[in-house]
């Protein structure tokens, strides 16, 4: 399914995940690669805006930084599990189970600004 057909967003990980655990590897790291420098693409942009622009758009790049972040903890997922050998299969559906654990920076840290939030207690 080339992305010129359908672009490719957040919703194809769950076909990347398939093709994974169908044994299709390389059609999985194709997709996985592509979403990742179309997302990468879509955050450099984000920060040559200026800071009028950013509050603007501070969902639109929250968003987007979260997508980019299971897309890279998906596929350091996928390398660990074939450097591992492990058999793959249904109870290890990574789309809907690790890539929810995948970290998350703060609003800040995401929209690309370089102060970093001081706590106060």
């Amino acid at each position: 399914m080339p992305d010129n057909t359908v672009p490719y967003n957040y919703f194809v990980l769950p076909i990347a995940n398939l093709y994974y655990e169908l044994g299709d590897k390389q059609k999985a790291n194709e997709i996985l690669s592509r979403l990742k420098k179309l997302t990468g693409d879509e955050l450099a942009y984000y920060k040559t805006l200026g800071p009028s622009f950013k509050s603007a758009i501070s969902n639109t790049v929250k968003r987007t930084s979260e997508i980019y972040k299971r897309i890279m903890y998906l596929d350091e997922m996928f390398k660990k599990r074939d450097a591992m050998g492990n058999a793959t299969g249904p109870n290890q559906d990574l789309s809907n189970q690790d890539v929810q654990k995948a970290p998350v920076d703060s609003p800040a840290q995401m929209a690309g600004d370089q102060k970093q939030p001081t706590k106060t207690n």
